[in-house]
């Protein structure tokens, strides 16, 4: 079955495709420049090996390396083709936003700790917001926090699954929420356990 988004873009000849906003136009991009990126993915798979970067580099090397390279442009050395190689840097560690953001390990403005990961940054995001179970229900067995439209105060309570659906369940007891007369209207994952600070933390 062909997607259909239910927008249009309609030619001069008439034609008509589904073409709309946020797709992205691959007839933009500058060709000269991606051929030159090429021959430097050539030269690393002949020093490296095929799809040697796509086993995994953290972000902050593929940024390291595009900073120095773009400097040694700016200076004027001409040993290797550096302008290439700051281009080629970036657009992997574009790539790892995308495809990999467990590779993402430089600091971020907003507030997340120098090396927490974007996975972090995210996980941390979602633990500080309710959930409506609509949305998203928890994972099969786990234990969060939930808040209920009838009863003022939250509860950990257990999320579990089986033919019939899922239902909230208080702490490890075997009823439900709603067969006490209260209805869940909110969820959140708990925080991590206090596990104490190591004497070298300090």
């Amino acid at each position: 079955m062909i997607k259909d988004s239910g927008e249009r873009t309609k030619f001069d000849t008439g034609a008509v495709r589904d073409m709309h906003t946020g797709k992205g136009r691959m007839d933009l991009l500058p060709l000269s420049a991606l051929i030159e990126l090429s021959k430097h993915c050539e030269e690393g798979a002949l020093k490296y090996g095929e799809h040697n970067v796509d086993k995994g580099i953290p972000q902050h090397s593929l940024c390291d390396s595009a900073m120095r390279h773009l400097v040694k442009y700016m200076r004027g050395d001409t040993d290797e083709p550096h302008l290439r190689a700051a281009a080629w840097n970036l657009m992997w560690a574009l790539n790892q936003t995308v495809e990999h953001p467990e590779l993402v390990d430089v600091p971020w403005r907003n507030g997340c700790e120098v090396g927490e990961n974007f996975n972090n940054l995210q996980r941390r995001l979602e633990s500080s917001k309710w959930i409506l179970p609509d949305d998203r229900t928890p994972e099969n067995g786990s234990y969060v926090l939930v808040s209920f439209t009838n009863f003022s105060l939250p509860n950990i309570g257990r999320y579990e699954e089986d033919e019939n659906g899922g239902a909230f369940y208080p702490g490890n007891e075997e009823y439900t929420y709603a067969s006490d007369g209260l209805f869940v209207n909110a969820w959140m994952p708990l925080p991590e356990p206090y596990k104490g600070v190591d004497d070298d933390e300090k």
